[in-house]
C-alpha cells in the first residue's frame, strides 16, 4: 500500500512540477514581447517543450533545442528593445525543464500500463492452463501440436522440441518448432562433462532462463545476425520417470518472467504425460 501511495503522489508531484515549469517558462519566455515577436517566442516555447519532452533521444532534441534558441536569439537582435534576453532565455530553459519532467511522467505512466497489462496477460494464459484439459490440447505425440500450444500459451516468438534417442545418448532437435524459419537446431551429446548451462540445468530436471542470442549458442551450430533473442526459457520434460526432452521457447520481445516458468513447466508436465500415454 505505501509503494502504491508512494507512486501515486510521485505522479501527481511530476505532473504538478511540469505544469508549474511550463507556466512559468512561458510567462519569462514572452516577457516584454509585442506583435509578431510573440507568436516567434511561442513557437520558440514549443520547440523548447519538445526538446525536453525527447531529452533521451539526443539527436532528435539537440537540434530542436538549438531551433528554439535561433529563434529566441533572432527574435531579440530584430527586436532589441522587447524585454529582457536573459530573463526570455531562462524561461526556454524551464519550458525544456517542463517538457522533461512531463516525458519522464508520460513515459513512465506508460509503462506502469503496459507492465499491468502484461501481468494481466499472464495470469489469464495461467488461468487458461490451469482450468483446460491437456487432453484437448493436441492428439497424444503429437508433438508439433505440443510445442505450440506451449508457446501460445507462454507468449513465444520462437519454440522448438528435443527429445532423447532411443540410446538416451543425445538430445535430437523435433522437426515440429515455430518460428525458427532457416535456423536449424543441433542434436546434443549429453555428456557428464562438459555440457552448457543450459543442458546441464535440463538433465538436473532444472528450468534455464537465459538472455540474448548467447543463452541458445549451444543448441545451433550457427545463429543469424538478424536474429535479437531479448530473453529464452528452456524447460525440462520428464516421460515416465526419466528426462525425454526439453521445450526451448525464445521471445524477441522482453525476458521471461518467473510466471511465465511456470507456466512453460506446468505445460511440459502435460506434455510429457501425453507422450507417455501415447
Amino acid at each position: 500500500m505505501n509503494s502504491i501511495k508512494a507512486l501515486l503522489g510521485y505522479r501527481i508531484g511530476a505532473s504538478a512540477a511540469a505544469v508549474l515549469l511550463v507556466l512559468a517558462g512561458g510567462s519569462l519566455n514572452a516577457s516584454g514581447r509585442e506583435g509578431w515577436a510573440t507568436g516567434v517566442a511561442a513557437l520558440a516555447g514549443v520547440l523548447a517543450v519538445a526538446a525536453g519532452v525527447t531529452w533521451r533521444t539526443w539527436r532528435l532534441s539537440v537540434p530542436i533545442a538549438a531551433a528554439a534558441l535561433v529563434l529566441s536569439l533572432l527574435s531579440a537582435q530584430s527586436n532589441p528593445r522587447q524585454g529582457d534576453l536573459i530573463l526570455q532565455l531562462i524561461g526556454l530553459l524551464l519550458l525544456g525543464e517542463g517538457g522533461a519532467v512531463a516525458g519522464d511522467a508520460y513515459r513512465d505512466f506508460t509503462e506502469t500500463i503496459q507492465r499491468q497489462a502484461r501481468e494481466l496477460q499472464q495470469k489469464h494464459r495461467a488461468f487458461l492452463a490451469a482450468t483446460s484439459e491437456s487432453e484437448s490440447i493436441a492428439a497424444p505425440g503429437d508433438m508439433g501440436a505440443l510445442t505450440t500450444n506451449i508457446a501460445q500459451q507462454v507468449g513465444a516468438d520462437l519454440a522448438w522440441c528435443y527429445l532423447a534417442s532411443a540410446d538416451q545418448r543425445q538430445f535430437v532437435p523435433q522437426a515440429q518448432g515455430i518460428g525458427l524459419d532457416h535456423m536449424h537446431p543441433a542434436a546434443i551429446n549429453r555428456r557428464q562433462n562438459g555440457t552448457g548451462p543450459l543442458v546441464a540445468a535440463i538433465e538436473s530436471g532444472q528450468a534455464y532462463a537465459g538472455q540474448g542470442n548467447g543463452s541458445l549458442r549451444e543448441l545451433f551450430a550457427y545463429l543469424p545476425d538478424d536474429l535479437h533473442v531479448q530473453g529464452s526459457l528452456a524447460v525440462p520434460m520428464p516421460i515416465g520417470d526419466r528426462i525425454g526432452g526439453f521445450i526451448v521457447l525464445a521471445s524477441n520481445v522482453a525476458e521471461f518472467t518467473d510466471d511465465d516458468r511456470r507456466l512453460a513447466t506446468t505445460l511440459t508436465l502435460r506434455a510429457g504425460a501425453q507422450l507417455a500415454s501415447a
